[in-house]
C-alpha cells in the first residue's frame, strides 16, 4: 500500500512538473528568447516599445511538438548570438494564443516570421533549421529595416525616367552637367567650352 502510493505521488509529481513547465513556456529558462503572450506580442512586436530593435524573429511553436523540441537548442543559440543587435529572438505557444497564430496564417509546427521595417507584413522563414542560417536571415532583414530608415524616401526609377532632369541625382550637384535628349545639343555641342575647342582645333589645324 504505501509502494502503490508513493508510486502515485511521484506520478502526480511528474505530471505537476511537466504541466507547469509547460505553462511558463518552452524558452522560459532563457532570457535571451522572448516568451510572447498576445498582449506582449502587440506591445513589443508590433508596437516597437523598444527603440533599440529593429527586428524580431519569432517562432510559433507546440510545446508537444517534436520538431519544435529539436529546433529548440539551436533557436536558443540564436537568441544568444543576436543579443544586442537590434536582431530580437521571440517565441509564441501557438497552443495557448491561437487567435495570433491564427491570424498569421500558423498551420504547422514550428512557424518562424521575420518582422522587420513593417511589422504589418512578415516574412515567413523557410529556410534551414540551423542557428547560422536562421541567424543570417535576421541579420539580412535587419540590413533591409536599417537601409529603408536611412533612405525613407527612396525610390526606384526607370531607365527612361532616370533620364530626366526633375528625378536625376545629379540635379544639385553644381560640378556634374545634367542632360537629357532635349538638352544635349545646348548643353555639349553648342557649349562655349565646345565651341572654343573646335575653334582652337581649327586654328591648330590651319597652322600644320
Amino acid at each position: 500500500m504505501n509502494r502503490s502510493l508513493r508510486v502515485d505521488c511521484l506520478l502526480l509529481a511528474a505530471c505537476f512538473i511537466s504541466w507547469f513547465t509547460g505553462g511558463l513556456g518552452f524558452y522560459s529558462s532563457t532570457p535571451t528568447v522572448v516568451d510572447l503572450s498576445a498582449s506582449t506580442f502587440k506591445s513589443q512586436v508590433l508596437d516597437n516599445t523598444d527603440s533599440q530593435t529593429q527586428v524580431w524573429i519569432v517562432e510559433f511553436y507546440a510545446p508537444w511538438c517534436g520538431h519544435c523540441k529539436n529546433l529548440a537548442p539551436a533557436y536558443k543559440k540564436v537568441g544568444d548570438a543576436l543579443e544586442g543587435t537590434g536582431v530580437k529572438v521571440a517565441a509564441v505557444d501557438a497552443t495557448k494564443y491561437e487567435t495570433l497564430a491564427a491570424k498569421y496564417g500558423v498551420q504547422g509546427f514550428p512557424t518562424i516570421l521575420l518582422f522587420g521595417a513593417d511589422k504589418s507584413k512578415p516574412t515567413n522563414y523557410n529556410g534551414a533549421r540551423s542557428e547560422n542560417a536562421i541567424a543570417e536571415a535576421g541579420l539580412k532583414e535587419l540590413k533591409k529595416a536599417v537601409m529603408q530608415k536611412l533612405n525613407p524616401q527612396k525610390k526606384k526609377y526607370s531607365s527612361s525616367s532616370s533620364s530626366s532632369s526633375s528625378s536625376s541625382s545629379y540635379r544639385d550637384n553644381s560640378a556634374v552637367i545634367d542632360v537629357d535628349d532635349n538638352n544635349f545639343d545646348e548643353r555639349i555641342l553648342d557649349s562655349p567650352e565646345m565651341v572654343r575647342n573646335k575653334q582652337e582645333y581649327m586654328y591648330c589645324r590651319y597652322l600644320t
